[in-house]
């Protein structure tokens, strides 16, 4: 149960970095992520599975597309 808390916590915390509203420069929430992954991936590489890490890489995909988009959304209103 401990890993399965440590990702919930992970994905809180990308939650927090991949916000759509929060007025932070794309490159910055790369730098973000790319710490905060690059320490969970110390933490678990030798316990944790392929699998977990496939699911966390599509979930920030996922969230910095939407970051992209509504980026995209307002500079393109004018």
């Amino acid at each position: 149960m401990h890993s399965q808390e440590k990702l919930a916590t992970t994905k809180k915390k990308i939650k927090i970095i991949t916000r759509k509203t929060s007025p932070i420069p794309l490159t910055e929430r790369i730098e973000r992520l790319k710490s905060l992954m690059y320490g969970w991936v110390n933490y678990f590489k030798h316990a944790t599975g392929y699998q977990k890490l496939k699911t966390l890489d599509s979930c920030i995909r996922c969230r910095l597309r939407y970051c992209i988009w509504k980026q995209w959304k307002y500079l393109n209103a004018d």
